[in-house]
């Protein structure tokens, strides 16, 4: 009697989830498809959007001074064209002067060429997302790996 209600047991479950290895494959697959979408939803997630407006990164110490800025600053839209030759700018300043932090060869140049503090501050958000928007460009990527100090 034992041995027969074991076995209806197991009859039953099997009905219900299949074979043992069936579920389990099942399983995989359903594990496989929730990281595929994980991986494909960060990857959205952190794609350049086109936006009119940036939002600063506030006031405190641990922002660059080029970036120092409450609220929203106006996306100027940096060509590409502009963006390269500010990498080559910064990229040979950064090899004449390697003591310097690129921040500050950034601000430098900013201040240059857009004297008032909030339209470099414009500017300077409009690079970083140049930079992202172009990120396929080897300069491009490199610098914004610099400054975000994902590389060296």
């Amino acid at each position: 009697p034992l041995r027969a209600a074991v076995r209806a047991v197991r009859q039953s479950f099997e009905r219900v989830w299949g074979e043992k290895e069936g579920w389990r494959k099942q399983f995989r697959e359903a594990r496989s498809l929730l990281d595929q979408r994980e991986k494909v939803e960060h990857e959205i997630a952190h794609q350049w959007r086109a936006t009119d407006w940036i939002t600063a990164r506030g006031e405190g110490d641990a922002v660059p001074e080029v970036l120092r800025w409450s609220g929203q600053v106006k996306n100027r839209n940096v060509t590409k064209k502009e963006s390269l030759k500010v990498c080559k700018y910064l990229f040979s300043h950064r090899e004449s002067e390697p003591d310097t932090p690129v921040w500050q060869h950034l601000l430098t140049y900013a201040s240059n060429n857009f004297g008032a503090r909030n339209r470099y501050v414009e500017w300077a958000y409009s690079f970083l997302d140049a930079l992202r928007k172009f990120e396929a460009d080897v300069e491009c990527f490199s610098l914004h790996g610099v400054l975000e100090g994902t590389l060296d």
